[in-house]
């Protein structure tokens, strides 16, 4: 049970990290004082839904996915031994960082353009969307299954650099953080940063219900993706409203009953097979 051991030691080193806390307590704060909709609380009902696939991801779903990803790391190591190169051996941990940070925002670019061109994919990529209140939580908002297609792929060319998996996946626990950022519900723009990096502004535009935004700001933590691709749409001051109008037989929490909300995640965690089944059908009608 090595890949256990190694979720356990990853997630602890990063649960015991004050500046974890301070960053999280930073957000909350500028949340309050500049926030794009005046929440009168945090218990509403979407946010209330995403406090579900918090607990979910975190303590059921990420372990299974490092799991998964050790069996993949088992078959890359045997069957592809280029993987053993170390290609990264002896570089400064500097570039050995920054190198593994534009490799994982490139893979997470082109990993989440899919998402939205393969409808197969779209379907779970939807329940992502499906949020209308933006919250730090919305960033956990999130189908195992993007996990599992997505996350094996992307270790295999930060295991050609030299990356363990314990190391991989602490490396990941805090880029994983700047999601809870670019989900807040934060007015902040960061002025001519927003061309660098992407902000809550920026990404907002991407969950945005307006046709015109739509498959747009695709990047995860840098914008110079999206301006190679085509794919940019920079709108200061633009802060629309969110969710996925279009998708009318997606299950929309409706109550805020713990039951219900349990019961309307395992509705959301099924849509996506039902919508499957459905296309095939159609396919043979």
């Amino acid at each position: 049970m090595e890949w256990l051991s190694s979720y356990e030691a990853a997630l602890l080193r990063f649960v015991l990290n004050p500046e974890i806390y301070v960053f999280a307590g930073g957000v909350l704060i500028l949340e309050h004082f500049f926030p794009v909709k005046k929440y009168a609380h945090m218990l509403r009902l979407g946010i209330k839904q995403d406090y579900v696939y918090g607990v979910m991801n975190w303590w059921v779903f990420w372990p299974i996915v490092l799991a998964y990803t050790a069996l993949w790391k088992g078959i890359y190591d045997r069957w592809l031994p280029f993987t053993e190169w170390g290609l990264s051996s002896g570089w400064h941990p500097v570039a050995l960082v920054l190198t593994g940070f534009l490799i994982d925002d490139f893979m997470e670019y082109w990993l989440h353009y899919l998402r939205h061109k393969i409808p197969m994919l779209w379907h779970f990529h939807v329940i992502h969307h499906s949020q209308t209140d933006m919250n730090p939580l919305t960033e956990d908002r999130i189908h195992i299954v993007e996990h599992l297609l997505k996350e094996p792929i992307k270790y295999l060319p930060m295991a050609l650099i030299g990356a363990s998996l314990p190391q991989w996946f602490l490396f990941k626990l805090f880029l994983h953080s700047w999601g809870y950022v670019v989900h807040s519900n934060l007015r902040l723009e960061l002025g001519w940063l927003k061309f660098v990096i992407i902000t809550p502004q920026v990404h907002r535009i991407h969950h945005s219900v307006e046709k015109k935004h739509w498959d747009k700001n695709f990047g995860v933590k840098l914008t110079i993706w999206d301006w190679m691709f085509g794919t940019l749409y920079i709108e200061p001051k633009s802060y629309p409203e969110t969710g996925t109008p279009h998708e009318t037989a997606f299950p929309i929490e409706q109550r805020m009953g713990m039951a219900d909300l349990v019961g309307n995640f395992v509705r959301q965690f099924c849509y996506p097979f039902k919508m499957l089944i459905k296309q095939g059908l159609n396919r043979h009608d």
